[in-house]
């Protein structure tokens, strides 16, 4: 089963390339036209990814100037990876548009804007319930951070 779903997640992300379907997001930005795919369990990947990633998705820019954007692949980030509308809102929405393209993140202080786009995007409407409420949980934390 576990195969399976590796299978069908690899697919959707690399396949058919998803995100080439978004009229929002040039691929040829993207390292070799593609997203990069890490698979933690193997540590395997496909088109040199971020190998350091300890979350679902990394946008880098890369010294020629594209946007090295890797999905990783492991147990707890299979959910977010499970339907197209996830992998577009994401890996198009969130890491492509919000962060290489738009510049927002942590170093600029601006990671809520990024949660803000990408639960407006028109990709959000067909994320999975447990899509949205992981988002949601992680817009939350960024406006409302607790203080250690």
């Amino acid at each position: 089963m576990r195969i399976l779903l590796l299978t069908k997640i690899s697919n959707l992300l690399c396949g058919d390339n998803q995100l080439s379907k978004m009229p929002d997001v040039d691929i040829n930005l993207l390292h070799n036209g593609k997203v990069s795919v890490y698979n933690v369990g193997n540590m395997k990947g496909v088109n040199n990814p971020d190998t350091n990633i300890d979350i679902a998705a990394s946008c880098q820019t890369t010294s020629q100037g594209k946007i090295l954007l890797t999905a990783s692949i492991k147990d707890i980030t299979l959910p977010l990876y499970s339907t197209v509308s996830n992998v577009q809102n994401l890996l198009g929405a969130h890491e492509f548009i919000g962060h290489g393209v738009k510049g927002w993140g942590d170093v600029t202080k601006d990671h809520f804007k990024v949660y803000e786009f990408q639960m407006k995007h028109s990709t959000w409407k067909g994320t999975s319930e447990a899509f949205k409420t992981h988002t949601q949980k992680n817009y939350r934390d960024y406006i409302y951070p607790v203080k250690k």
